[in-house]
Formats: C-alpha cells, structure tokens, sequence
C-alpha cells in the first residue's frame, strides 16, 4: 500500500515520487469528474516514450560524422586564391559572349554607325510638323 501523504504530494503533472516501501511511483491524480486515479508503479530502469531519443541508422550517423567540406580544403586559402570573375560588358567583343550576345552586340554597333552618320534634322522641324498638322485638322 501507498500512504496519504505520496497522494496528498500529487500533482496533475506526472513526476516521479518515491514511497515508503522504496519503489517509484507516478502518483495518484484527480480526473475531470473528481475521482481519483491509482498511483503507476514504475520499474527501475523505465525511460517514459518521451524521452527516449529516436533511432538513427548507420549511415545517418555517418551523415552526421562526415565533413561537410572536402578533406584537407582550407577555406580561407581557397577565398584568397579566387579571383572575382569579369562580367562581359556592353563594348567588349570578348570571347565571354554567346554567339547571340555577339551578333546582338554587332547589330548595335551597326545601328549607331549609322545614327552617327545621318544628318541631324533642323532644329525645330518636328515642332513645325505638330503646328502644321494641328492647323490641318478639325475638331468639332
């Protein structure tokens, strides 16, 4: 038998309580409804399911052990080593460029030879052509 006071010492949560005659207990609760449940003996050596940790096979704990980097990669040598690599830019027929990146570069380059080379209109002439358009048209 377990005496009053291991049950006056319960509490809702389930913590181990030792008994006078020397086991361990979870000890008696009040339900919902104002009864009272038995106290759990609990044999030595019992790990609740809670606290059990999860099983892991072999290879996830070998997973887990293996470097996550190449063996004998010294990382800071390596960011000291390399060498931000040059973007290609507009104007620069390197090899860098695609076939079409290089085709599209030549066509630009062919369209501003040929803006270059066209004369410049006269100054005014677009405002003359809106004035003359304006006249010509009639709002009702």
């Amino acid at each position: 038998r377990i005496s009053v006071s291991v049950m006056a010492a319960a509490s809702s949560d389930s913590n181990y309580v030792q008994g006078e005659d020397g086991n361990t207990y979870i000890p008696a609760s009040r339900r919902p409804d104002g009864s009272w449940r038995k106290p759990i003996k609990v044999k030595d050596g019992f790990v609740p399911q809670e606290e059990v940790p999860v099983y892991e096979t072999k290879y996830k704990q070998w997973q887990k052990s293996a470097p996550s980097m190449p063996v004998g990669l010294n990382i800071t040598v390596e960011k000291k080593k390399s060498k931000p690599k040059p973007q290609p830019t507009e104007g620069t027929g390197g090899a860098a460029l695609s076939k079409a990146a290089k085709k599209n570069e030549k066509r630009k380059q062919k369209r501003q030879e040929k803006s270059s080379q066209a004369p410049p209109p006269p100054p005014g002439s677009s405002m003359k052509q809106i004035a003359d358009s304006l006249a010509k048209s009639k709002i009702s």
